[in-house]
């Protein structure tokens, strides 16, 4: 089972992922963006105030206390002079001494599909993996407006999704392009061109909305206006999955122990039920996690208990990783394992655990110190920030 609670604190509203009754993810609004800055998402208007080419990178003046960082790949620097106007999208916020990204190639996101404004290619999500539905998308996509304009990309949802339902999501988002293309023209440095606003349903989009079996709110104000949005842009889900639920004894977090799991997942030790327990240390660098059986004697076979516990610690790992939004190089010092074999059978337990995360995860495999490398890509804050 795999839901999202929907519920307020604090005047502002929260969401959990919940899969199997364990919280997975964990939000909060953030209405005015961390620091000022807008939300995750918005585009502005920004001016670039130097392009450094050692960097490939440009730093944009977006209206705030400083410059935000455009990374610019290898694309051609001569096409970004100092000066020059350009609607940006909000993609990291700033962190520490690292400033604010944005990027030029915006994107509007459905539920089926992305317009992306500099790129007019259009792709098929990696996870759609049987080939008939990639032709059936492709020869589909041939059909959207803008085709040369703007490109598309096809998101896993839009599997197995109705012909009509896409195509009519698309003629949406690129009239919203068209619309926003048409008011930079005339729109000041630093001034919204689109607001990021309807948080919970760009969340419940990006976490795949199809795959979710309910939605739970504690109200009903905002129950009933997701389910206006959800028919404004078009979008489809099971009316009877959109449930209120409201019990003066217990609160819908209380009901599903959220905050208890949020409480452990601020600590640096987490002791598990299988005896045992994991000690996770971020630092600027990477992210170690030391996995410690604690008085777990096991069998008598001392190589097949230390495999076996290392296989049973590992869901509880990669929910921790979700839960905390852990990022970049993560090190997982699992219990040495002497056999090949057992090691390999840990990092593919490793990697089938992670088709659960909807970050892209490379797992690397075990370095000569039997130290299991993973990277997670970055998207958000990170769980201690947003508490």
């Amino acid at each position: 089972m795999k839901r999202v609670l929907v519920y307020s604190q604090s005047d502002r509203i929260c969401l959990a992922l919940m899969e199997e009754d364990r919280l997975v993810e964990w939000t909060r609004e953030m209405q005015q963006g961390k620091d000022d800055c807008p939300v995750l998402g918005s585009i502005l208007m920004g001016r670039i105030q130097q392009v450094q080419v050692s960097l490939n990178a440009a730093y944009v003046d977006i209206g705030l206390k400083e410059p935000a960082f455009l990374p610019l790949d290898s694309r051609d620097l001569q096409a970004y002079q100092a000066g020059a106007e350009l609607p940006v999208q909000i993609k990291k916020y700033a962190e520490g001494y690292k400033k604010a990204v944005v990027t030029d190639n915006y994107s509007l996101q459905g539920r089926f599909t992305v317009l992306t404004a500099l790129k007019s290619k259009t792709g098929v999500s990696a996870k759609i993996t049987d080939q008939q539905e990639r032709i059936r998308l492709k020869e589909l996509a041939s059909r959207f407006p803008g085709k040369g304009q703007a490109g598309y990309i096809l998101r896993t949802e839009s599997a197995g999704a109705p012909e009509q339902e896409i195509l009519q999501e698309a003629k949406a988002l690129y009239e919203a392009y068209r619309d926003l293309e048409d008011r930079k023209k005339y729109t000041s440095v630093g001034e919204i061109l689109y607001r990021n606003d309807s948080f919970i349903l760009n969340y419940l989009m990006s976490a795949g909305i199809g795959s979710l079996d309910e939605i739970l709110f504690d109200s009903a104000e905002i129950c009933g206006e997701l389910r206006e949005k959800l028919v404004l842009q078009h979008l489809s889900y099971p009316q009877e999955r959109l449930r209120v639920v409201q019990d003066s004894r217990f609160t819908l977090a209380d009901l599903y122990r959220v905050d208890a799991q949020l409480t452990d997942a601020m600590k640096e030790r987490l002791f598990l039920q299988d005896q045992g327990y994991l000690v996770i240390q971020k630092t600027e660098a990477l992210t170690s996690i030391d996995v410690n059986s604690g008085n777990f004697t096991g069998f008598s076979d001392k190589e097949k208990a230390v495999t076996d516990f290392n296989l049973r610690v590992i869901p509880e790992i990669v929910r921790q990783i979700r839960l905390r939004n852990l990022s970049g190089i993560i090190l997982i010092d699992f219990i040495n394992m002497n056999s090949e074999d057992n090691r390999q059978q840990v990092l593919e337990a490793v990697r089938k655990e992670f088709q659960k995360d909807r970050r892209k995860v490379t797992v690397y495999g075990f370095t000569s110190l039997q130290l299991c490398e993973i990277s997670r890509e970055k998207a958000g804050l990170p769980l201690a920030e947003i508490i």
